[in-house]
């Protein structure tokens, strides 16, 4: 079986994490051979390349793009046989198309790991004539559904973790509370959430001192930390950029995942899970596909400051009810081993073959 795997992200997040798990995974199976197409320079070709996973690498612009594509050329032509293409965002499934057209031993398959629409006509066309787009989450598929594509085609297959790669919370000889945040800094994720709830914590005497801490980047940097000013809890947060979430959640005491939408299988709930630390959450209709309220998380009412605050106040009071959670979501993540995830793929690449 032959696999090419194409995420054009120049970034190292949910998606590009579940590539590279996938690669991985595909790898240590004796039946597939596996090869990754991905932006020269990113994160994801470093990690792959570290991992002993084939890659092609695509340069930003005009010229290194057509290089990339007749370096693929040459690639099929002296690879002969049936491929599966496996692409995994809105770049790379316009490549997908293209290479699908080109060469008629491919097989094109999408997956789709965030509840947004398709906006591109020709990406449009291309999923409503895929025979399979596997969908991280049934939000996921809803969201395909509105987009006119056949229900035929749409199969869930959630994300999953190595959790073995993940250290255990560490003990620290103070009493603060370091809470954490884990995502892209964007609108939809909810920020504006958790720093309105975050005044309320000011009030309470009865806290130990505590700190937030958001690991990530993107463009609601400025306005959230506008909004942090004007809320007067600028001196508690320290953004952190993107960084390794194996060095920061385990010095960090709880997780908050604010998401109010567009999220697929969270990322930061499976490695908060792995490392050991209880998770407050939204009750999007993801986190509730994945998580169960009072039982490995505890949820709040997504989009109302007011009830984040007072749920995460009693976390920060209530030791018990953290370990509580800590061991649900121990055994939650069972469920979410990435090797379960490579299987379920490697069941639909054999539908495509079959």
């Amino acid at each position: 079986m032959n696999v090419l795997l194409i995420s054009l992200g120049t970034d190292f997040y949910e998606t590009e994490q579940q590539v590279l798990l996938l690669a991985q995974g595909l790898r240590q199976r004796d039946e597939c051979r596996v090869a990754l197409i991905c932006i020269d320079g990113s994160p994801l070709q470093h990690h792959a390349l570290k991992a002993g996973v084939e890659v092609f690498s695509l340069s930003l612009g005009w010229l290194g793009r057509s290089f990339g594509k007749l370096r693929l050329r040459w690639f099929f032509r002296r690879n002969l046989g049936q491929w599966i293409v496996h692409a995994h965002d809105n770049p790379a499934g316009l490549l997908g198309m293209k290479l699908a057209q080109k060469h008629p031993n491919l097989l094109l398959m999408h997956s789709r790991h965030l509840p947004v629409p398709l906006l591109d006509n020709k990406l449009e066309e291309g999923f409503r004539n895929a025979r399979i787009v596997a969908c991280e989450t049934q939000e996921v598929a809803y969201a395909m559904a509105e987009s006119k594509v056949p229900p035929r085609a749409l199969k869930i297959v959630h994300g999953g973790v190595a959790a073995a790669d993940y250290p255990a919370r560490r003990q620290r000889d103070d009493d603060r509370i370091i809470l954490s945040c884990e995502c892209r800094l964007e609108r939809e994720r909810g920020l504006e959430t958790l720093l309105r709830a975050l005044p309320a914590l000011l009030e309470r005497a009865d806290l130990p001192y505590w700190e937030m801490r958001f690991t990530g980047a993107g463009p609601a940097f400025q306005p959230l930390l506008d909004l942090a000013t004007e809320l007067g809890v600028e001196s508690r947060l320290a953004f952190l950029g993107g960084q390794d979430p194996r060095t920061v959640l385990p010095h960090c005491d709880i997780l908050i995942a604010p998401t109010d939408y567009g999220e697929g299988c969270s990322q930061q709930i499976l490695e908060a899970w792995a490392i050991g630390l209880p998770v407050l959450c939204s009750d999007s209709l993801s986190h509730q596909e994945m998580a169960k309220d009072q039982q490995d998380c505890l949820f709040f009412k997504s989009g109302d400051p007011a009830d984040l605050a007072e749920r995460l106040i009693a976390l920060c009071r209530d030791q018990e009810l953290c370990d509580y959670l800590v061991e649900g979501g121990k055994r939650s993540i069972e469920d979410y081993h990435y090797e379960i995830m490579v299987d379920n793929y490697l069941e639909l690449y054999r539908r495509l073959l079959g």
